[in-house]
């Protein structure tokens, strides 16, 4: 029957609907995005015009900074406070330290770029000090500033007042005469020493412009705008305004360290931020032009009305695609299904809908299925898991779903049901023999199932001639596990044979671990079952009864100190052969019971790391780090697998140790004396101190110094310290007293001694002697 695919109720209306609603949902992002995209467009402006001025603030305050610090070694150089100190007449004497001061400034004049040139005023002798040489002030203004473009901009009353520090700490614009439009040039003076209230003279510097052009350049390409600095008292310092405007008086009121505003310049709107220097007082200023923020919101509309006829013209394609090609595949489905199936559609009913109730059907059919299969299923797979059969993890679980077989935990044992003879059951029945095996096996199932389900769960399977039940233990006490495991082995066997009449045999495993392990389970159980019935024990035996173990194993403290040892010493060959004999005496020989294997497996593996310590000195932490041994040795599952990544272990620690010993020592060795001679002047250094500086030990620290240079290492630290007592001796004026202090002597007596003995003289005889050339 074929239905119109453009009925109300078909599933076409409900996907044309679907695809029209996710057409809408771009076309409204786009709408939206437009709306907000005068503000998205103002903040990136603003956040890039913020980084330019940020960058701009870095650059300068380093700048001046570095000004600051070339005056300060200016103020500090004792030649030029000595010819600061010089009368109006200059001597002979003074000229010649002039020379000198020349060859300092020369030296100095290319300590910072923002320096442009620079000259130093000395008040007592009115002249002035420049890397040339030392020249009358006056004369100096005619031929430095009259004969420029500075002299349209600054008199030579006026240039006298900033060099002798009327404005000393101000920066003092002028107009550049090598620059266009209204670049400028900045004065600074300050008086030297810095700190003192009273210079002897005035270090005037001519910052250059280009550093300054350079730093707002960016500005303009980046965001089409311009840069202005302002000094503490927003009065412009250097701006590159393509017009003239006195924009200092919009900062007055403006106290923050950073802000915008929108001004109004002619004609024209303008956006104008600034950021405030902490280190200057500086203000640094971007003007923007408003028409860039609206040019970017022309350019996001027309892109958005492209957006959205683009979405309904080919999102109207695609949707009718779509709907055509998902329809077809609906209806392809649908006449198969109904030509298999005696479905009829209801009123109201979809495609999807009829589809549904046709697999509803289909799958409660299944299911009824089986249901009626899964019982066969269910004991044929638990039967696979006693006999061993099923190894993979992953098939069990999958099983377990499809047979709904749940467990709650993972501790298992296996309780196994031999029947002898039930002819006492059936000494008046008639049935079949099949009929009364059946009803056997149900009745022992069932008693063993409601045992085990009393505490715990339980399942009944029959395994070749023997009913087997696995119980899975919701409790994790070991003995109350034991003790359920007897409990339902008595019960059972009371049961059967008190009020059934039936004559069998029961045995029990111990508790396993694992689903896998429910394979060893049975064989324990089976190995206790053919016990009793060639033995003739009628008495219940459990499997944990019939084991017999040692009860202690062979680990004795030499041995492991041994193992230590080897394992210290890189001899992997060594430490192998001793891990071999461990196993063979406590794994081989004398196995021991679970709980007493468990502890010896700590105990190995605490010898492992209890040499880590030990041997911290000759390796990187990087390399514990990667060999992971405490996550590798508690990760694994028995013995066996436990002896293996323990000579793992061994083989890359012992590796490692061989290959970096040798290595290791010698570059301790040159930490420890570099450490000292940094370190000589400390009157607390010792061996013992050095030792705890490594985090080694002082007998270790002084035997291996010794193997490496041949020199006691006490003897090592006195010699550094003489030798660099020496070279003060030599250098300097300072007391014995004074030196031995600083070469790390608590007094000098004790110094005197030290240096008598190494070199034969006292401190004061080697001063004299090496003074006079004679030694």
């Amino acid at each position: 029957m074929i239905r119109n695919p453009f009925r109300s109720r078909s599933v076409v209306i409900s996907w044309l609907f679907s695809y029209i609603l996710l057409l809408a949902i771009p076309i409204a992002i786009t709408i939206i995005s437009y709306i907000r995209a005068e503000d998205i467009v103002e903040n990136e402006l603003n956040h890039a015009n913020r980084i330019m001025l940020e960058h701009s603030q870095l650059l300068m305050d380093t700048g001046l900074e570095d000004v600051n610090r070339f005056i300060y070694q200016i103020g500090i150089n004792p030649k030029i406070r000595n010819l600061a100190d010089a009368a109006r007449t200059i001597t002979v004497k003074d000229y010649s330290q002039v020379l000198k001061v020349r060859d300092d400034l020369l030296a100095n004049r290319a300590v910072t770029g923002f320096v442009k040139e620079y000259y130093i005023y000395l008040p007592k002798s009115d002249r002035i000090l420049t890397p040339s040489g030392m020249i009358d002030k006056i004369i100096f203004y005619q031929s430095n500033w009259e004969t420029t473009a500075y002299k349209n901009d600054i008199t030579y009353e006026e240039w006298a007042r900033i060099i002798q520090g009327t404005y000393a700490g101000k920066y003092i614009s002028i107009r550049s005469p090598e620059a266009e439009g209204q670049q400028t040039d900045i004065l600074y003076t300050q008086g030297i020493p810095i700190v003192s209230s009273n210079p002897y003279a005035f270090v005037t510097v001519l910052l250059d412009s280009n550093r300054f052009y350079d730093s707002i350049r960016y500005m303009h390409e980046l965001t089409k705008g311009w840069g202005l600095f302002l000094d503490s008292e927003n009065q412009v310092l250097f701006s590159n305004l393509p017009f003239s405007y006195d924009i200092s008086s919009e900062f007055n009121q403006y106290t923050e360290p950073t802000g915008s505003i929108e001004h109004v310049i002619g004609d024209k709107e303008y956006k104008i931020s600034y950021i405030k220097s902490e280190k200057t007082d500086w203000k640094y200023v971007s003007v923007i032009p408003m028409e860039i923020y609206g040019q970017k919101v022309k350019d996001i509309r027309k892109i958005s009305y492209i957006a959205i006829l683009l979405c309904l013209f080919l999102g109207g394609i695609i949707t009718a695609l779509l709907t055509k090609r998902n329809y077809r595949s609906i209806r392809t489905l649908l006449e198969r299904i109904q030509k298999k199936s005696s479905a009829v559609p209801a009123n109201g009913m979809n495609e999807f809908k009829l589809i549904e109730n046709i697999i509803q059907d289909t799958v409660e059919e299944s299911r009824r299925i089986q249901l009626s299969q899964n019982k066969v299923l269910r004991s044929n797979f638990l039967a696979g898991l006693l006999k061993g059969k099923l190894q993979d993890r992953e098939y069990i679980q999958k099983a377990m779903q499809s047979y709904q077989v749940s467990f709650q935990s993972d501790s298992f044992a296996v309780v196994l049901i031999y029947v002898k003879d039930y002819s006492k059951l059936f000494e008046n029945d008639k049935s079949s023999p099949e009929s009364q095996e059946k009803l056997v096996q149900l009745i022992i199932s069932n008693i063993a199932e409601e045992l085990a389900m009393q505490n715990n769960l339980g399942y009944v399977t029959e395994v070749d001639d023997t009913l087997a039940c696995i119980i899975n233990f919701i409790q994790s006490d070991s003995v109350e596990q034991e003790k359920d495991i007897m409990r339902i082995a008595e019960q059972a066997e009371y049961y059967l044979k008190n009020m059934f009449y039936i004559d069998c045999v029961i045995s029990a495993s111990s508790v396993h671990n694992s689903v896998i392990g429910l394979h060893a389970a049975y064989q324990e159980a089976l190995d206790v079952m053919e016990y009793k019935i060639v033995t003739e024990n009628n008495d219940i035996v459990a499997y944990m009864d019939t084991t017999v173990t040692s009860s202690a194993y062979n680990y004795p403290v030499k041995t492991e100190q041994f193992l230590i040892n080897c394992i210290k010493a890189g001899d992997l060959d060594s430490a192998k052969r001793t891990i071999y004999e461990i196993f063979e005496t406590n794994v081989l020989r004398m196995p021991p019971s679970i709980d007493l294997l468990r502890c010896f497996m700590f105990d190995l593996a605490s010898t492992m790391l209890k040499t880590l310590p030990e041997i911290s000195i000759l390796t990187e932490g990087s390399f514990f780090q990667e060999l992971d041994m405490v996550n590798r040795l508690m990760s694994v599952r028995n013995i066996s697998d436990f002896r293996k990544e323990i000579l793992a272990i061994l083989t890359e620690i012992c590796n490692y140790v061989q290959k970096n010993k040798k290595d290791k020592n010698a570059e301790l060795i040159d930490k420890v004396t570099k450490y000292i001679q940094s370190n000589y002047f400390d009157m607390n250094m010792n061996v013992t101190t050095v030792a705890d500086h490594f985090n080694l030990s002082a007998c270790y620290l002084t035997k291996l110094f010794k193997e490496k240079t041949g020199e006691v290492l006490s003897n090592y630290i006195t010699k550094v310290r003489i030798e660099e007592s020496k070279k003060l001796l030599q250098s300097t004026d300072l007391t014995i007293s004074d030196i031995s202090c600083k070469t790390g002597y608590y007094n000098s007596n004790i110094y005197i001694r030290a240096f008598k003995k190494y070199e034969g003289i006292t401190p004061g005889t080697y001063r004299k002697v090496s003074r006079q050339g004679s030694y």
